[in-house]
């Protein structure tokens, strides 16, 4: 067994994560034609889906509850989970493995309640979107081995997690989804080479909860990950004092390797923009109501400019300040310098280079 994969078995509190001992209440599906010839409203036990066959669960659409786990497990011809969408509660766990052809788990959209481990591995789906009604699983929450799942904002509406396991999912981005998971007993996050930012597990972190991360695209720290705060990390930090109307906003992404664009909007003379990594607000040697960043050198003839944030684990938490200038316009403070132009500097915005 890989050694990540281990990790993730002890982090959800396992020795193995099958489901519960099958019972004469359990209902086992192993072919299409058990699919079809299915008539029940509720089942006591789990439901076992697992047959080279199925393609198609609609029948199943009468079940509204079941008393133990759900686990549908290497299927070749299903993709789609059509049929499961009136469970609303699972109070076992609910299993999603080695599914070839399954894209869509949509079906899933009405489950509120996992009561425990929730795992996601080795499916073809491209979104976690079908489990955007989650908010609870009492174990271990799993997503692993998806190469076609880029970022887990299906989970955003996930707020109580006992641990987290996301490893080896080769087109994952950001964790950006699990930001409302306020607490989880620990995170394990591995082998994911396209991942880059990490705030969504800043809340669990801040929480007390622990986190295992290795080999993906970076590798922050805990305390990098905190110092670096929570997602959505742009500022409107200091007021210029003389911005005359005058507006930047920034957009993009603060993540190591992101792209950042910064725009000036109300001016009308010569707009200027610049950036600074670290650089401190001063008061403009220019101007003396006016507070800037950086030196003349820095600014560019432009009111829009995008920028790539530094990678490396050295640039995470530190401010990506910019700010506007607008030169000889209508309205302004009147600077020494080579001409006596009006100047107009708008507020400083700053981007955090977040995880």
């Amino acid at each position: 067994m890989p050694r990540h994969r281990l990790s993730a078995l002890l982090l959800l509190g396992a020795t193995t994560l099958g489901a519960a001992a099958a019972s004469a209440q359990d209902l086992y599906l192993t072919s299409q034609a058990q699919v079809n010839a299915t008539t029940l409203t509720s089942v006591a036990g789990s439901i076992y889906i697992a047959g080279g066959d199925i393609r198609d669960l609609s029948p199943l659409s009468s079940i509204s509850s079941v008393g133990g786990s759900v686990r549908i497990d290497n299927t070749t011809l299903l993709t789609n989970l059509n049929g499961l969408h009136r469970i609303a509660s699972i109070p076992g766990n609910l299993e999603i493995l080695r599914n070839s052809a399954l894209t869509d788990i949509g079906a899933l959209s009405g489950l509120t309640s996992v009561g425990g481990h929730c795992l996601v591995n080795s499916n073809a789906v491209t979104n976690l979107n079908g489990l955007s009604g989650l908010a609870a699983v009492g174990g271990g929450m799993e997503i692993a081995n998806n190469p076609g799942v880029a970022n887990l904002d299906g989970l955003s509406g996930l707020t109580s997690v006992g641990s987290v396991a996301i490893s080896s999912n080769s087109s994952l981005v950001n964790l950006d989804g699990l930001s409302r998971v306020t607490s989880a007993s620990g995170v394990l996050v591995s082998f994911n080479p396209s991942l880059t930012r990490f705030c969504g597990i800043y809340p669990m972190l801040w929480n007390g909860g622990f986190a295992l991360i290795s080999n993906n695209a970076v590798n922050p720290t805990s305390a990098q990950i905190l110092a670096a705060g929570r997602c959505g990390s742009f500022a409107h930090s200091a007021p210029s004092g003389c911005s005359f109307g005058r507006e930047l906003t920034l957009t993009g992404s603060p993540s190591p390797g992101g792209t950042i664009t910064a725009t000036m909007t109300g001016h009308d003379g010569a707009p200027f923009l610049t950036w600074g990594i670290g650089q401190p607000v001063v008061v403009s040697a220019m101007c003396s109501s006016c507070q800037t960043i950086g030196g003349l050198s820095q600014w560019q003839f432009r009111s829009t400019m995008s920028t790539t944030v530094p990678s490396g684990t050295a640039f995470l938490g530190l401010p990506l300040k910019a700010q506007g200038l607008d030169l000889a316009g209508s309205a302004g403070e009147t600077c020494v310098a080579i001409t006596p132009a009006l100047w107009a500097f708008t507020d400083i915005h700053v981007a955090t280079i977040g995880v």
